[in-house]
């Protein structure tokens, strides 16, 4: 395990922080995540990384239990115990595209670092009421509000310019993700996927996190958390 301070530690929105931890070169690739220590008595816990700087990282994590709770109440200082970047992230080796980035929810937080690499691209971003990282976008953005009776999916389908992409990004609840991958079989539009699941081990170990594609059963932590939007089969 790695060990580094935490610079900063906030709250964003709806049980949301973002917390800034001091350490240098960890070289997170866009959709990456790592295992945080919460408390030595409970299993780490993976949590994407929002983004990677030279001098630091920052993750975005929603309060969801006693591991996260604890997590929330870290200090200016306090020491945290992380692994190194685990599983494939985002292929942006994509060129001669016209791409857009969804990201719904919590999902928000691992295309952050994929957007500011593609700035070109427009961002499509889900809310369930209060906005977050909205501001550390460079892009074009398309905000919804499931409150307001409108999903990620409506706004892109809906927008004038959704007619006109040949590649997608996304990242969000497996129902927003299904949503996607028909409104992309349609259209006949390519693109990656990152996929939330329930880990224990983090490194392929536990066989907890499987995700079924069409080429077999995969495991979410290793063989993903990307994958292409055509492989993954999701339950009816």
């Amino acid at each position: 395990m790695l060990t580094g301070k935490v610079e900063k530690n906030q709250f964003l929105a709806d049980d949301i922080f973002e917390m800034e931890i001091k350490y240098s070169n960890l070289s997170a690739k866009p959709g990456q995540f790592i295992n945080v220590v919460c408390d030595g008595k409970l299993l780490p816990r993976p949590i994407s990384v929002c983004q990677s700087k030279k001098e630091s990282f920052v993750l975005v994590y929603k309060v969801v239990g006693e591991g996260t709770k604890w997590l929330s109440k870290r200090i200016k200082g306090s020491e945290i115990r992380f692994s190194p970047p685990l599983g494939r992230g985002f292929n942006l080796d994509i060129k001669n595209k016209k791409i857009a980035i969804l990201g719904g929810g919590m999902g928000i937080a691992p295309i952050l670092s994929v957007a500011q690499a593609l700035d070109k691209a427009d961002v499509f971003l889900g809310y369930n009421n209060d906005e977050f990282l909205h501001d550390k976008f460079p892009n074009k953005i398309y905000k919804s509000f499931a409150s307001e009776g409108e999903t990620v999916i409506d706004r892109f389908v809906n927008s004038k310019v959704g007619k006109s992409y040949d590649y997608v990004i996304a990242c969000g609840p497996e129902g927003m993700l299904k949503a996607l991958q028909q409104v992309c079989k349609e259209k006949n539009i390519p693109g990656q996927i990152s996929i939330e699941q329930h880990m224990a081990c983090g490194v392929g170990a536990c066989l907890v996190c499987n995700c079924q594609t069409k080429h077999g059963y995969k495991l979410v932590c290793s063989d993903g958390p990307v994958f292409p939007i055509e492989e993954v089969v999701f339950n009816d």
